[in-house]
């Protein structure tokens, strides 16, 4: 499993280098690439990305937003959206995607998961967190592998009972390189809904992707 994340390492890396500092287009937005930050050309943003046009929810919170290019989408159809990130290069590229696109119902906030908007609740929660295992691999990038003291995937369904308004959902990625036998356990002993699903097959040649879905 290591040389499988050695190699999705690798490419973010490439990816990186090649986009960092200039604009790309995806989902009909131009998205400012800042360095260290996940481009949304990667294939986990695209799918997801692909899922979240489609949905219609009144408030959204986007936890650890990245670019902003998930916040950016479901503002298409929401009243609200606040995208959430540990990292402030993250946030001010995000703030940046916003002005560009010129989209005003969209608020970025420095902070670790759930701490920017303590005692709100969402109609919808979604978030691409870092999903791989970091056991084995040094320096290990913070976007794909996050920090092992305090994984943002864990927090964001421990905080799900508290920050999810009564018929809200959750929806979030992870691969199957992932620790998914944990994240049923969290979500179990949570006591929340939830199904999972293919997103993206890697058909043997890489990994699948997992759209999974919560619920209180």
């Amino acid at each position: 499993m290591n040389t499988l994340i050695r190699r999705e390492i690798e490419s973010f890396r490439t990816i990186l280098t090649q986009v960092s500092g200039r604009v790309v287009h995806e989902r009909g937005l131009a998205i400012f690439c800042a360095g260290g930050v996940l481009p949304p050309t990667n294939r986990v943003t695209r799918c997801f990305g692909a899922v979240i046009e489609t949905l219609q929810a009144a408030s959204v919170l986007d936890l650890g937003c990245g670019t902003g290019i998930l916040a950016l989408i479901a503002s298409r159809s929401a009243d609200e959206v606040i995208g959430v990130d540990i990292d402030p290069r993250a946030v001010a590229c995000a703030e940046r995607n916003a002005a560009l696109n010129g989209i005003a119902n969209v608020r970025f906030l420095v902070g670790h998961s759930y701490v920017p908007v303590a005692g709100r609740q969402f109609d919808l929660i979604i978030s691409n967190p870092p999903f791989y295992p970091v056991g084995g691999i040094a320096h290990a990038p913070v976007p794909l592998c996050g920090d092992p003291e305090s994984p943002l995937l864990d927090a964001l369904i421990l905080g799900l009972p508290k920050h999810l308004k009564p018929g809200g959902q959750a929806l979030f990625v992870t691969s199957s390189l992932s620790d998914n036998e944990r994240v049923e356990w969290l979500l179990r002993q949570n006591h929340l809904v939830f199904s999972r699903q293919v997103l993206h097959a890697g058909e043997g040649r890489s990994q699948d992707i997992f759209l999974w879905e919560a619920a209180t």
